[in-house]
């Protein structure tokens, strides 16, 4: 395997369910599990590159950082 090598998301999550597999854990969805540790990351990364491109727009210093995660869609917000 090269240097440059990286395992492709599918790989690493039959990795994680496969390793997680012992007699005394037997029937955990270890696949769900991944997923929704994924879907959570993916929304963190989200989160992230919206407010770094926001930042660099036009809209630099016209909003407080309180508007800015408002109008992010990517930032989890419970709904009351």
């Amino acid at each position: 395997m090269s240097d440059n090598y990286s395992p492709t998301t599918k790989e690493v999550r039959d990795d994680y369910r496969f390793s997680n597999q012992r007699p005394d854990i037997c029937g955990k969805d270890f696949g769900s599990e991944f997923d929704r540790w994924l879907a959570a990351h993916d929304a963190e990364v989200a989160a992230k590159a919206w407010d770094e491109g926001f930042r660099a727009g036009d809209g630099v210093g016209a909003y407080s950082r309180r508007e800015r995660d408002e109008m992010n869609p990517y930032l989890g917000r419970s709904e009351s």
